[in-house]
């Protein structure tokens, strides 16, 4: 699933591994579960997921965006949710 995002936007491959890594080493000072540690990568992996509902003249626009554009960036994570809802890995993790 990650992957498809890279596929939409390269730079985002870059940031969403560096957010899991960045993530995992934290959760690992503070010495979390091995569990809780998988799902805080995973979570950096895909926090940006929902960009693939952003239109590709928003997400790689050069100058500065619109209200209107950025309203709609804000949006992703929220498409991200909607994306992720259905998959029962998703639905309820505890601890």
């Amino acid at each position: 699933m990650a992957n498809t995002l890279d596929s939409k936007d390269p730079y985002t491959a870059n940031h969403s591994e560096n957010v899991a890594r960045y993530s995992l080493m934290i959760a690992e000072e503070m010495e979390l579960s091995k569990k809780q540690k998988e799902d805080i990568y995973i979570g950096g992996l895909l926090h940006d997921i929902g960009k693939i509902g952003v239109p590709e003249s928003i997400l790689f626009k050069q100058s500065s965006l619109t209200e209107e554009e950025f309203e709609k960036i804000k949006m992703h994570p929220v498409i991200g949710y909607n994306i992720l809802k259905h998959i029962p890995f998703f639905k309820k993790m505890e601890y």
